[in-house]
C-alpha cells in the first residue's frame, strides 16, 4: 500500500488531531483572512519568535509575507491589518472588524448622492475584498505529512 503525503491544512478551524500533528513537527498555526488554517513549517519563519504552542492554537498574530531571504516575515500587514493571524480568535476579531468597514462603505455608498463617489466607494470595497481573498503561502512552508 504506498502512502499519500497532503499539506497540513483546514478550510476553518483545524482538528485536535492536526492541531497536534502541527505542533508534534514544530510547526506554526496560521489562518488567512479567508479562514483557512495552515501548519506552517518553522524554519520558514525569520526570527521564529513562535515557541509559545499549547493544546490548541498560539495567541500571538502575526503576519506572513516574504522578506528579501525568502523567509517569512511576522510583522508585516496592509490598510487591511494583519495578514495571517495564529489564533482564530484573532482572525475572528478581524474578520468582524472587516465586516464592519464593509458594512460601513455599503451604507455611505448607498447615501451617496454623487454617482462618482458611489462607483469609487464600490471599488475601494471590492478592492478591500479581493485584498482578503488573494493571499497565498509558497507551498514550500506548509507542513507535509504523509500516511
Amino acid at each position: 500500500m504506498s502512502e499519500h503525503a497532503r499539506k497540513l491544512t483546514a478550510k476553518s478551524v483545524p482538528t485536535v488531531n492536526e492541531c497536534r500533528l502541527c505542533e508534534r513537527f514544530k510547526g506554526i498555526s496560521v489562518f488567512k483572512r479567508n479562514g483557512e488554517w495552515n501548519c506552517v513549517r518553522s524554519e520558514a519563519v525569520e526570527g521564529n519568535q513562535n515557541q509559545n504552542h499549547n493544546n490548541n492554537l498560539s495567541t500571538t498574530t502575526p503576519t506572513i509575507p516574504t522578506d528579501s531571504n525568502g523567509k517569512l516575515n511576522l510583522s508585516d500587514e496592509d490598510e487591511l491589518g494583519l495578514k495571517f493571524f495564529q489564533s482564530y480568535e484573532e482572525y475572528r476579531k478581524w474578520k468582524m472588524e472587516f465586516n464592519m468597514k464593509i458594512g460601513t462603505l455599503k451604507k455611505i455608498a448607498f447615501s451617496s448622492k454623487d454617482e462618482k463617489e458611489f462607483h469609487s466607494i464600490n471599488e475601494k470595497i471590492e478592492n478591500y475584498q479581493n485584498l482578503r481573498k488573494n493571499q497565498n503561502l509558497p507551498c514550500s512552508f506548509i507542513m507535509t505529512v504523509k500516511g
